[in-house]
């Protein structure tokens, strides 16, 4: 079972594309990332794309320049559940879901889509379990290549993807 450690909660979705809230594993570390992308690409599974087109999301995600890697790679659910991926998650119908909620979901995830907000979750995981969570809120996107969305795609992987490790607590080796 995986500790997880709140670093930061923020109750402000109208702040556009600012973190509502961040939840990170002290499993988590930056290494992970790397080796994830070991191949020049990460997978990411992406549940309830905008203008359904999974595709264009994954090619609009941008990796961190520290993790080294050239890009997302699309996976689908069933054959990335073994393998450290980035999974997001647009307009969530569970607020606060559990890392393995994310992970884990072989089916679609619950929608839950809002009129003028776009809402996403991103979560970086080994196999079923959430090592790195972020939720963010933006404005809805008329198209895919509105910059807006763009935005909130690369605040989404800066907070889900950090360079820092968050430690352990005292008392723990």
């Amino acid at each position: 079972m995986f500790a997880l450690a709140w670093l930061a909660a923020c109750a402000a979705p109208e702040f556009d594309g600012e973190p509502v809230w961040e939840l990170r594993s002290i499993y988590y570390g930056p290494h992970l990332v790397q080796y994830a992308g070991r191949s020049g690409r990460i997978p990411v599974v992406v549940h309830g794309a905008p203008f359904d087109d999974a595709g264009a999301v994954a090619a609009a995600l941008r990796v961190p320049s520290w993790a080294g890697s050239r890009g997302f790679v699309l996976a689908d659910a069933t054959s990335a559940a073994s393998t450290m991926r980035l999974v997001v998650v647009f307009a969530p119908a569970i607020e606060r879901p559990r890392g393995h909620q994310v992970c884990a979901a072989r089916e679609t995830i619950p929608m839950q889509p809002t009129s003028g907000t776009l809402s996403v979750l991103g979560a970086f995981c080994d196999r079923n379990e959430a090592l790195s969570q972020a939720f963010v809120a933006g404005t809805r996107p008329s198209t895919l290549a509105d910059p807006g969305f763009r935005a909130l795609l690369d605040r989404l992987t800066e907070r889900v993807l950090v360079l820092k490790h968050p430690g352990r607590p005292r008392g723990t080796s």
